[in-house]
């Protein structure tokens, strides 16, 4: 016995009387265009997700592509940086070395101790005016200072300027009205600029001073000292003799000092003179 195949009819019956018909489809036709519909929608579902997927990971590497950007480009600021600050440390080597090296505070070779302040250096030179590096009574100069000739002091003329190609920033001021004193000139000068000794002499200090960084103190006798503070190198030490016009160190800017000058100053008698009456014009 046949067993009958399973049909689906559909009747459609137009409303203008017209001639009626009928579609009759299997059933497992039906199944057959169910199924292709369902995978149809499973493959697209697929693909929207995937596609989501594409994007997002499309707009992560766009912000990956862009950060790495931005990093390059600090990367080469970097390096034009290090480039700038290699130049900088040669150039500043190459300065260094026409200056003579670095400066180092210098200690002085004397009982004191190894800083001393301003006060207790002017303390100092009242103290050793009338004692050190003058010949005693029946004592003879030795030899080795034979050349340094006997000042004679006036009002002007005695001392040479010791430093050439400076200006002057800051002048002598010991008016009372003054609430800041200035007890010598200022002399602005790059760093590295010679300083010459101002007249013959015998070095008396060469050390460091909390207040004049690398300082020079040359006496010159009949009671004149010379101060050379705010050096960056010394080429003198205590008890040397030296002669007008000798280097006997570098401008810089040691100690309390805001820019690189020469601080110099002339004493007579323990008390502090206006340089500008005793230079040489």
């Amino acid at each position: 016995m046949h067993k009958k195949a399973h049909h689906l009819s559909i009747l459609f019956v137009p409303d203008d009387n017209s001639r009626s018909f009928q579609l009759r489809m299997r059933i497992s036709l039906l199944k057959v265009i169910a199924g292709f519909l369902l995978v149809c929608c499973l493959l697209i579902t697929i693909g929207v997700v995937s596609y989501w997927k594409v994007a997002v990971m499309a707009l992560s590497t766009k912000k990956v592509l862009k950060r790495n950007a931005e990093l390059e480009l600090e990367c080469q600021k970097v390096n034009e940086l290090a480039a700038i600050l290699k130049r900088t440390a040669e150039a500043d080597q190459q300065i260094r070395k026409i200056a003579g090296g670095i400066a180092k505070p210098k200690t002085a070779t004397s009982t004191y101790p190894a800083t001393y302040s301003d006060a207790e250096l002017e303390k100092t030179i009242q103290a050793r005016l009338s004692q050190e590096l003058a010949p005693r009574t029946g004592t003879a100069v030795p030899e080795s200072r034979a050349d340094v000739r006997p000042l004679v002091h006036s009002t002007s003329c005695n001392f040479a300027w010791p430093i050439y190609g400076g200006w002057i920033t800051n002048e002598f001021t010991m008016d009372k009205a003054v609430e800041k004193k200035h007890q010598g000139i200022d002399i602005a000068a790059k760093v590295g600029t010679p300083v010459k000794a101002a007249s013959n002499g015998v070095v008396s200090f060469s050390g460091w001073s909390s207040d004049f960084g690398n300082l020079l103190i040359i006496d010159h006798g009949n009671g004149f000292l010379t101060r050379y503070g705010h050096n960056s190198r010394v080429v003198v030490e205590k008890g040397d003799i030296v002669k007008q016009g000798r280097i006997i160190a570098f401008a810089g800017n040691s100690g309390r000092s805001s820019a690189p000058h020469l601080h110099f100053e002339i004493w007579k008698d323990g008390v502090p003179v206006n340089p500008r009456d005793y230079l040489l014009r």
